[in-house]
């Protein structure tokens, strides 16, 4: 019997910048595209929510949505689990203005593990980072808690 090719793509990589004071970057490459979010941390925790995804993610839920605030506006990175191949996930990148207009700013398919891989190793990378004194001091606190058991969860899956 012939399998059917996955429609994921594996030409997607992120990386996500905790800045000083209460901000933070996103930036997502998908082929030679690059679309950057400025994240505000003030009224929120986006890296909170971004394991929220990956949890969500690892669980087999069917979709989850995050909200990225900035001031003003934000962005929003919704995830659906396709019907017929479980392991792939539609997501979508938009970008909302304070008067409530969305748009599209990017669309993609991608393995779920392998989008909870890469938002995991941006964790990882940060809550190494926040060990170090001074580079703690200017940032908000890490969500250790929620890394840690995103951390767990990811092993037994």
């Amino acid at each position: 019997m012939a399998r059917t090719p996955s429609r994921a793509d594996d030409d997607i990589d992120l990386l996500y910048r905790l800045a000083p004071h209460g901000w933070g970057d996103l930036v997502v490459l998908v082929g030679d595209d690059l679309h950057r979010f400025q994240v505000s941390h003030v009224f929120s925790d986006p890296i909170a929510e971004l394991m929220a995804l990956c949890v969500a993610l690892l669980k087999g839920e069917e979709s989850h949505s995050v909200r990225l605030p900035n001031e003003p506006g934000e962005a929003l990175i919704e995830v659906a689990r396709h019907a017929d191949q479980r392991h792939i996930v539609s997501v979508k990148l938009i970008d909302c203005n304070d008067a409530g207009e969305r748009t599209l700013v990017a669309a993609f398919d991608i393995k779920a593990r392998q989008l909870v891989d890469l938002l995991y190793y941006q964790f990882s990378k940060i809550a190494a980072l926040c060990r170090e004194r001074r580079y703690r001091e200017r940032r908000d606190t890490f969500p250790e808690a929620e890394f840690q058991a995103l951390r767990q969860l990811r092993e037994e899956s």
